[in-house]
Order: C-alpha cells, then structure tokens, then sequence
C-alpha cells in the first residue's frame, strides 16, 4: 500500500526527491530489492550530488550486496557533507561489523558516542561488534546501557540472546526474544532470533514453522530464508532446504 502511494506521488512529481528515497527505504529493508533501491539513490543523487540520506542509503544497499568498499565511501562522502551528523559514523561501523572488521567498527563507534553517548544505533553496533570479538562482559554493559534508554529495543535485545545462546542458556534467550516479540510481534529479525535458538535446541520441526510463518510476511529475509534451510539440513531434508539456499543467493550472491 506504501509503495503504491510512493508511486502515485512519482506519476505526477516523477523529481519528488522524498517519495523517490522513501520507496527505495521500503524497497530495500522490506522487499530486499537493492538494486532497485540504488536506482532510486542514483536519481535523486543527480539532481543533488550531496543528498546525504540518498549516500547512505545508496551506500547500506550496496554493503548488503557485499560491496562494502564502495558502500563505506559512500558514508565517508556523507560524512564530508555533514561532518556534525551522526548517522553517517555509525552506518560506516555498521559496514564495518557487516564485513568483519570488528576493531573498525569500535573505533567508529566510539566517535558518534563522543557526540551523542545516548545514541542507541552506536550503542547495539558496539555491542555486537563486541560480542563477535567474544568480548561478553563488555558487550553486555552496552546493551544493558540502549536498554535503560528503551527497554524493548530490538537490536539489544537480539544481541543479548545471542550472548545466551553462546552461553547455552537457552530459556533465558528465548525469555529474551519473547520480550522483543511483546512490542514487534512481525518483526522479521527477531522471529528469526526465534527460529536460531529452536534449531541450536534441535527442535528443528518448531524452528521451520516460525520461519514459514514470518516469511508469509517477509519472503526476502535472508535470516529466516537461512534458518529454514539449516533446520531441514539438520534433518537431512536437502531437497526440501534447496528452495530456501536459492532464494537466498539470489537475494545476497555473496551470503
């Protein structure tokens, strides 16, 4: 229905440079279209070369494509055009925990929290670039600090029952998922936290269900489309787990 709105705006605005960045906002974080995302960048990008929210969103499609040079240029251009923003830092350390350069990620990090410690994007890419460097007491102090921001903050919440889950502490993470569940009963991360944690109990039956349930809904989301297709390989379910792998590859080609 959005985007039927966004393209009734475009039919009769096609330059509406707010309607084109909203629709490749929904193109990529709901549908996974990127490329389509980026060509909605690109358009706005050439009637304003230094549109800093179509750089970085230009800039997230590209990394979730694997292109992470180009995409962390992007935030480094964004950055020059509005050196007192903050999301252009913590983006670039959300580029760098995508491709594994957890030291990178904290370095950044570390400088959008001198200009906002409270900044709750900075605070979950810390924690989960800490988390991934095994550091668990570090990585729990910042979550439990976007906690005390929002208590049902999401990403937070994520990270908090992958560190169980590491831990084996299995209820407590499903405790956990359950709470982000309460405020985003369809949100498609947090149900394939869900399905993660049944497959690592090896209740592999429980963990295909949910993910078939939420990709009714979600049917680009790359963590349930995985998450099916490792709960039916557990069970020797190759044929019936190729389908999900396929859709995957031709999401991401780099996963």
């Amino acid at each position: 229905m959005a985007l039927q709105c966004y393209d009734q705006v475009l039919s009769v605005d096609p330059n509406n440079v707010e309607a084109m960045l909203n629709k490749g906002f929904l193109l990529q974080e709901d549908k996974g279209q990127y490329d389509e995302a980026i060509s909605l960048c690109d358009r706005v990008l050439a009637i304003n070369p230094n549109q800093v929210r179509a750089l970085l969103d230009k800039g997230t499609a590209l990394m979730r494509q694997g292109k992470y040079t180009e995409g962390l240029f992007l935030c480094d251009r964004a950055h020059q055009v509005q050196p007192d923003y903050i999301s252009p830092i913590v983006q670039k350390a959300w580029g760098y925990n995508e491709s594994c350069r957890y030291h990178e990620a904290i370095i950044e990090v570390d400088k959008a929290l001198i200009i906002d410690p409270t900044d709750i994007f900075a605070l979950d890419m810390k924690s989960y670039a800490l988390y991934k460097l095994h550091k668990f007491d570090d990585a729990t102090e910042c979550i439990e600090k976007a906690l005390q921001i929002d208590a049902h903050e999401k990403v937070a919440l994520e990270i908090k029952s992958m560190i169980l889950c590491d831990q084996g502490k299995y209820i407590e993470a499903h405790n956990v998922v359950s709470k982000a569940l309460t405020t985003k009963p369809n949100d498609a991360g947090v149900l394939a936290r869900k399905s993660e944690i049944l497959r690592l109990e090896g209740k592999y039956d429980e963990a295909v269900r949910v993910c078939d349930r939420a990709l009714d809904t979600n049917p680009s989301f790359i963590g349930l489309l995985l998450n099916k297709a490792r709960s039916l390989i557990k069970q020797g379910k190759y044929l019936e787990a190729l389908p999900a792998l396929e859709q995957s590859l031709k999401i991401d080609p780099t996963e």
